[in-house]
């Protein structure tokens, strides 16, 4: 089976992750790369000289034979590609979240629901993290009994440094908001896997360290509940002075299970020994690959490799477009909830 010729899309600080985690899969092949900012476009370049490069996306998609069209760009811009790609015949993989805008969302979904005979996924990395998927095993499996109430605190720092390094962030145009749907978006993709389908989102967001600096929030607290009764609240900043820490906490009828930073804690009494003892088999078995920050979880491999999977030998990708829309879609309205003041009920985009 041939390879699969890939296009990328957005030459910025995530594009490097992408990069070096297409080394190393070996069934997909990058072929060409687009960036309006020419600086950017010829840091890819130097270092992938066999790679085509293009400051027009539209002449990659002309040009260039591709199967797959990777998005790495701002926000706002993932909508229009991702429907050029698809009009063009391109399976496409989009990094999160998928819009900035509940409008644009539905615009894209639209899209996408006339080009069945494509595969169209999302990056939500952190799926692959085997802590995650040992902790979502051991809930689905009925380890804490009746999932009763779930609770997020993610905290992180994002300076000047970072706001002033592309002109989109902290904007709510182009990015659609900042701590929660930037950074602390993945811990959110977790509860919904755990919560499974939303029934109603409440927020309230503040900007109590940024102002004149970004327009939106860099603190953000709300509350889901869920069509299963659970109900679980969210506790987020970007305004830390701890570079990055996280804590996912289930509290079920017969025990709590805890994620913090990737190590998962148990009440007393609630036996996991043997979860454990499967989950460090995992790790010994599969390290992260290592590509990207620290904090992306070093997954982004495993992500791409799922969707080409998916395009190869037929199934759904694990991210698929519909299941990062949802995400995206409790993002937007809990954003919503803070601006309007109200409890919004929610209605799946998919």
């Amino acid at each position: 089976m041939k390879h699969l010729r890939c296009g990328l899309v957005g030459c910025g600080v995530i594009s490097g992750t992408h990069f070096g985690a297409l080394e190393g899969i070996e069934c997909a092949d990058l072929v060409a790369v687009s960036d309006r900012q020419q600086d950017r476009l010829d840091r890819a370049l130097e270092k992938y000289p066999e790679v085509q490069g293009y400051p027009s996306y539209e002449e990659m998609l002309t040009k260039e034979v591709l199967d797959v069209v990777i998005i790495c760009t701002d926000h706002a811009s993932h909508a229009d590609l991702a429907i050029e790609a698809m009009e063009k015949g391109c399976h496409v993989i989009c990094e999160k979240p998928l819009t900035a805008h509940r409008e644009e969302l539905d615009r894209l979904l639209t899209v996408r629901q006339t080009h069945p005979e494509l595969k169209a996924g999302g990056i939500f990395q952190n799926r692959f993290n085997p802590s995650f998927q040992v902790l979502r095993d051991m809930v689905s499996g009925g380890k804490v009994g009746k999932v009763l109430s779930m609770s997020l605190l993610h905290r992180c720092h994002r300076g000047e440094s970072y706001y002033s390094k592309d002109e989109w962030r902290g904007t709510l145009s182009r990015e659609g908001g900042s701590a929660m749907i930037n950074q602390s978006i993945h811990f959110v993709d977790y509860l919904l896997q755990l919560g499974g389908e939303v029934d109603t989102c409440s927020g309230f967001s503040q900007n109590l360290t940024k102002k004149g600096l970004i327009e939106t929030e860099d603190v953000f607290c709300g509350g889901l509940t869920f069509k299963s009764g659970a109900l679980a609240t969210i506790n987020l900043t970007n305004a830390s002075s701890e570079s990055w820490t996280y804590r996912l906490t289930i509290a079920g009828e017969l025990g709590t299970l805890e994620l913090v930073d990737g190590e998962i804690l148990s009440s007393e009494g609630l036996e996991v020994e043997e979860e454990r003892a499967g989950l460090q088999k995992m790790l010994d078995d599969s390290r992260p690959d290592g590509h990207g920050k620290s904090y992306y979880g070093g997954f982004h491999q495993r992500n791409l490799l799922d969707f080409f999977q998916s395009i190869r030998e037929g199934g759904q990708p694990l991210v698929s477009m519909e299941s990062q829309a949802v995400t995206t879609a409790v993002v937007h309205e809990l954003y919503l909830s803070a601006r309007k003041n109200e409890v919004r009920r929610f209605i799946s985009p998919c």
